[in-house]
Formats: C-alpha cells, sequence, structure tokens
C-alpha cells in the first residue's frame, strides 16, 4: 500500500528443503551461476558474500529448539533496477520451475530483508521476509514474531 508515496507494504514467504540456490550477483540472478547451498553456514555466508547487499552480521536464532541464523540485507539507494534482470534483486532460488521471480526478490530500493535459515532434522527451513522504509514499526515486528513462533509437528 502507498500513502503520500511511501510504500508500508511487508510480507513473508517460507520453504523447506535439502537445498537452495543462493545468486551469486543479486542484480544479474538469470545470468550468473547460483551457489548451491546445504547448511544453514553456507547459505548465511552466500548471502553475505553477495555484492550490493549491504549484510548485516548473522545472528543466532532458536526456534522450537532448533538453531539457526538470521541476516538482514538491505538494497542500495542507488539501485538501478532497470539494469538487473527482470528488473529486480534475486536473493535466493527455491527452485519453482517456471516463476517470473526468484522466491527470495525485491524489487525497491527502499526494501529491506530479513532471511532466516534453520536446520530442522537435516532440512533446511527458509524465511524471506521483507518490508519497505515506510512500514510501521509495529508491522515489522509481527514479521518476526511469526518466524520466531514457528512449531515444527510431527
Amino acid at each position: 500500500r502507498e500513502e503520500n508515496g511511501v510504500g508500508d507494504a511487508a510480507g513473508m514467504i517460507v520453504f523447506a528443503k535439502d537445498e537452495y540456490h543462493v545468486f551469486a550477483d543479486p542484480c544479474r540472478w538469470e545470468s550468473t551461476t547460483p551457489i548451491t547451498v546445504r547448511t544453514v553456514d553456507e547459505f548465511v555466508a552466500a548471502l553475505a558474500a553477495q555484492p550490493s547487499r549491504d549484510a548485516s552480521e548473522p545472528v543466532d536464532i532458536t526456534i522450537d529448539g532448533y538453531t539457526g541464523k538470521a541476516i538482514t540485507l538491505h538494497i542500495p539507494d542507488d539501485a538501478d533496477y532497470s539494469e538487473c534482470d527482470e528488473n529486480a534483486f534475486g536473493t535466493w532460488d527455491c527452485g519453482d520451475p517456471g516463476a517470473p521471480l526468484p522466491c527470495g526478490f525485491t524489487d525497491s530500493p527502499d526494501e529491506t530483508s530479513v532471511e532466516y535459515i534453520l536446520d530442522v532434522e537435516g532440512a533446511l527451513v527458509a524465511w524471506h521476509t521483507d518490508y519497505r522504509a515506510g512500514t510501521p514499526a509495529n508491522v515489522v515486528a509481527e514479521l518476526e514474531t511469526l518466524v520466531l513462533s514457528a512449531t515444527f509437528g510431527e
């Protein structure tokens, strides 16, 4: 939603897989070879190494007794999406064939994404949350609460 030109959108997706593909260059995600990751540490290291993302230091997380990491990724203010594949930054791919954009993508320089990666009995559970500069703090906090309150049943 936009009010007075300031977007306040927020969103979240979650997947569980044995491996993911992190784009070596988030602007050239269609035309560069992605990095295959199979562990939490590999996933976070590949995200932190993406150029033009201004990644935070990863932080340790525990959700429902399982350990993992979270990392915050920023988009540079001067990002020119018209120079990027499909006019978007591609963060990581979840292997959805035929999808027009990767599962983890951003398309506005005022977006911040937080990637939560957890090892749940050998499966990588990954959450991609994102929000815009105008998103109210309570909405951003609610996204984090939703992720950190996840449970894994039998």
